[in-house]
């Protein structure tokens, strides 16, 4: 296994940074001071204030459809972003705790994970007032709903549990199709991979797990990757390398085919002093970004 050395992108947050999203050409982040930024990686030194809202930002949303940044909070509470104008244009209460995830569904709706145990699904109204109006309220356990995954063709959502579980729901009526468990403490995170049959969780107790579409969702593997909770999965676009960030500091690379490991960014002076939260891939580059305020976008040693 190979190193990854890391290039600070910026240092903009005061507080903790907790989302990673693309959008039109440029990085936006979200943070516990409640500012999310955006940058082009490309002119990093440029960083400019997007949104300002009351509570740390944890979760953030994309819908390019209608120009919209959706931002979740520790409050629970969802923010409806007019990105041309940078504008808040609604807030509503989504759950009565942390808002620790979106996902974008068929039919321009949205779910979103509460850390009240709920999953709850809305529809977004292409019309002028951009409202948000809310169809179902889901609960699913009584531990935070942590992570949400949509299945490529958009037929299944997968849902990491803080019970264990990772329960997949069809996106029609929201009946829950299959159950995989395994992670001892919670499930926090859940990734499709983009041209196979293969969904990937991560848990508390650091394992990557991955479990087969076609059969039901069988375990395939189970891999004990980090040494604490895994809090983001992430695809590359072709689908050939895999990335994990964990609550030990570290953000690894994998080989999504093999899922032998590929690369391990340091931690401390030359990478995340803290727990990393998110991670994204934008134009070939692998960003992450953690509890140390730091945004960081990672590049192989070989």
């Amino acid at each position: 296994m190979s190193g990854m050395r890391a290039t600070p992108v910026h240092q903009g947050h005061t507080g903790a940074v907790h989302a990673l999203v693309e959008a039109h050409g440029s990085l936006l982040s979200g943070g516990a001071d409640g500012r999310v930024l955006g940058w082009d990686p490309r002119t990093p030194e440029t960083v400019k204030l997007i949104a300002q809202v009351p509570s740390p930002v944890y979760s953030l949303l994309h819908v390019p459809t209608q120009q919209l940044l959706l931002i979740g909070t520790s409050t629970g509470e969802l923010f409806v972003l007019d990105l041309l104008h940078r504008q808040v244009v609604h807030r509503y209460t989504a759950h009565t705790s942390g808002l620790f995830a979106f996902a974008l569904l068929p039919g321009e709706r949205v779910a979103t994970a509460g850390g009240d145990g709920t999953l709850s699904i809305w529809e977004l109204t292409n019309t002028t007032d951009r409202r948000c109006s809310l169809l179902r309220a889901i609960p699913l356990c009584d531990a935070k709903v942590r992570g949400l995954a949509v299945a490529p063709e958009g037929t299944e959502l997968a849902v990491a549990c803080g019970d264990g579980a990772v329960r997949i729901l069809e996106t029609t009526l929201f009946n829950e199709v299959a159950t995989c468990t395994g992670h001892a403490g919670g499930s926090n995170s859940v990734c499709y991979h983009p041209n196979k049959p293969v969904l990937v969780s991560g848990g508390k107790d650091g394992h990557l797990r991955s479990w087969n579409r076609t059969d039901g969702y069988v375990e395939l593997l189970a891999l004990p990757a980090h040494r604490s909770t895994i809090y983001a999965i992430s695809f590359n676009p072709g689908g050939r390398r895999m990335a994990s960030a964990s609550r030990d500091k570290t953000a690894k690379l994998w080989d999504a085919h093999s899922m032998e490991p590929v690369a391990k960014g340091a931690n401390g002076l030359h990478g995340h002093s803290h727990s990393v939260n998110a991670a994204c891939w934008y134009d070939a580059g692998l960003f992450t970004a953690g509890d140390d305020r730091k945004v960081l976008r990672w590049e192989t040693s070989s």
